[in-house]
Formats: C-alpha cells, structure tokens, sequence
C-alpha cells in the first residue's frame, strides 16, 4: 500500500493534479471494499440468491465503481492540453513509487561497466532482476 499509493505520491500531484489522484484512489478503495462486502455478505441475506450471482454483483459494483472513478479522475486531471489520455492514466494509476525502488534496489551493488544501469520496461533488464542475485546483494 505505501510503496504503491503513498512513495512518490508527489509526483503524481505535479503530473495530473492532487485532486485527480485522490479521487481515483478513494474511488477505487471504496469501490473494492463495498465490491467484496457485497460479493460476501448477499449469499447470506435471502435464500434465493446463490454465490455465483452475489460474486457477480460484487464485481460488477467493483468494476464500476473503478471505471467511472478512473474515467472523473481522467476528467479532472490538470496537465497540459498536449498530454494524451494514456500519459494522464499512467500519471494517475501509475506505480512511481514501486518503480523508483526496483531501479534502486536493482541499480545498488550492480557492476554498470559492466551490464550497464537497469532499468524497467526492457525485457533484458526485467528479466536480469527476476534471476540475478547480485543485482541488489552483495
């Protein structure tokens, strides 16, 4: 949760606006809480409702409670009018933070004369953090 949501939450507020990422985050918390609850709690209500049908129900609360909260926070993000609606999602539900620690647990002890800098996104580098031990112990 921290590392996700919190870490470099400033970043975020400078690309798209404070507003912007609070309404998504609250938007989808509450959406994945009222989601579950429902998905959980229905089975147990009125006899004629079986789980498949409460799972479904949690779900579709859950998606749309994402989706319209995604698509208001898009709305109200504060950019500049060149950024693209993908650069506004990746500024908003982007993970900043889990990334600037991969690149800093990744980069520590790496010999980058010799395999150069990691960096995310690049199939080599990626797959150089998922099997290499001495990418970040010494």
């Amino acid at each position: 949760f921290a590392v996700g949501w919190v870490y470099k939450i400033d970043d975020q507020y400078q690309k798209v606006g404070k507003v912007s990422v609070l309404i998504y985050n609250v938007g989808y918390l509450v959406s994945l809480i009222v989601g579950a609850i429902l998905g959980i709690a229905l089975p147990y209500k009125p006899a004629e409702v079986d789980g498949a049908a409460s799972l479904g129900v949690g779900l579709a609360v859950f998606l749309m409670g994402w989706i319209g909260s995604t698509g208001v926070a898009i709305v109200l993000a504060k950019s500049k009018p060149e950024v693209t609606v993908l650069s506004k999602l990746w500024a908003i539900m982007g993970w900043h933070g889990a990334d600037d620690l991969r690149n800093k647990a990744n980069n520590c002890v790496r010999d980058t004369e010799k395999d150069g800098v990691w960096t995310p996104y690049s199939w080599k580098m990626e797959l150089q953090a998922l099997y290499r031990h001495d990418c970040f112990c010494a």
